[in-house]
């Protein structure tokens, strides 16, 4: 029993405090870098959170976290909600001023800041408008036009009686003329246009703007 216990006054315990030094370099304090994400990133507004989170990360930007939550007007706990996911980001563009800021830090329009944050959706950019509508809206230009007013439709109700082979001819031609005519006024101005590249019969590689219908 002796010879135990003066052997055992030699041993090291399980666990000691003791820790050994790590090779490498050191590791930064991650209070201030941008939180990652908790979740699958397909919540609205992640656009926007990915522009937020790459700025942050530019050696050359002068804010962290913590500093650009103050300059927002925000706790670091609300913003590293939002940049999380666990926080809408309409909170960032639905206030003027805080919206203004963060659009000028990033560098881009107040517009395209809110279609990054999900206040407008891409859809709402768009016309929906069917064909007839839009063969409808070239016929009122003809009728405004006084070089092409012969050849406009008296009515809606008549354009709209004409086959849809005639109503797309009449419409690409006019296309055509405005085209021909926008051409021959830049070539009288001196301003040089892109002509199409030719083959090495000398036709040109573009197909005919009217096409048999």
């Amino acid at each position: 029993m002796a010879r135990k216990d003066q052997n055992a006054q030699f041993e090291l315990p399980a666990s000691s405090g003791t820790k050994r030094p790590q090779r490498g370099r050191p590791r930064r304090s991650s209070a201030d870098d941008p939180p990652r994400s908790t979740g699958p990133d397909n919540w609205p507004g992640v656009p926007l959170v990915q522009r937020i989170r790459e700025k942050l990360a530019d050696p050359r930007c002068e804010l962290n976290l913590t500093t650009l939550a103050t300059r927002l007007g925000l706790t670091q706990g609300a913003l590293t909600a939002i940049l999380t996911g666990q926080r809408a980001t309409l909170s960032l563009v639905r206030d003027k001023e805080r919206g203004a800021w963060l659009a000028a830090w990033l560098g881009i329009p107040q517009f395209w800041l809110r279609v990054l944050a999900g206040d407008i959706d891409h859809s709402e950019l768009r016309c929906q408008i069917g064909l007839d509508e839009q063969l409808w809206l070239t016929a009122q230009k003809l009728q405004a036009d006084p070089k092409w007013v012969g050849y406009a439709p008296p009515s809606k109700q008549y354009w709209d009686s004409l086959p849809l082979a005639q109503r797309l001819l009449v419409v690409e031609l006019y296309e055509w003329g405005c085209t021909m005519e926008r051409k021959l006024l830049m070539a009288d101005a001196g301003v040089a246009t892109a002509h199409p590249a030719k083959t090495r019969q000398g036709k040109s590689d573009r197909e005919p703007v009217v096409q048999e219908l």
